[in-house]
């Protein structure tokens, strides 16, 4: 990916600005974090958001980049996303409480892919750049 866009009238990179590398069933898999922002000056956990996307696609299908946010009942330790209409999601574990997304343990993935799911766990992420 490369290029940039306009995101509330800031220009931010397509690139990631970090990359999580990790292993599923003992192939690499990665996390990019494209860019974060908060969505007020309260600096809480429900106004953090993070756009991100995964190594995870198929003949060119798969997630694309989408906004995780801390989920209420994870307490500091649980980022998701999850599309509204089918059973897609994205869920990031941290490996402690935090308030943004720098030291992430593990993501879960479930998107769909010509009228299936893949399903797959990335685990023992490490920050590569």
């Amino acid at each position: 990916m490369s290029g940039f866009f306009c995101w509330n009238l800031e220009l931010f990179s397509a690139e990631p600005q970090r990359i999580f590398q990790g292993l599923d069933k003992g192939r690499p898999c990665f996390l990019y974090v494209h860019f974060e922002n908060q969505i007020d000056d309260k600096n809480e956990l429900s106004s953090y958001r993070v756009h991100v996307s995964t190594s995870y696609e198929h003949d060119g299908q798969g997630l694309g980049q989408v906004i995780l946010e801390f989920t209420p009942e994870g307490e500091g330790k649980m980022l998701k996303w999850a599309h509204p209409n089918t059973e897609e999601f994205l869920l990031v574990q941290l490996k402690q409480p935090q308030t943004t997304l720098e030291d992430p343990n593990a993501f879960r993935i479930k998107w769909l892919h010509a009228g299936h799911f893949h399903d797959n766990i990335c685990s023992e992420l490490k920050k590569v750049n």
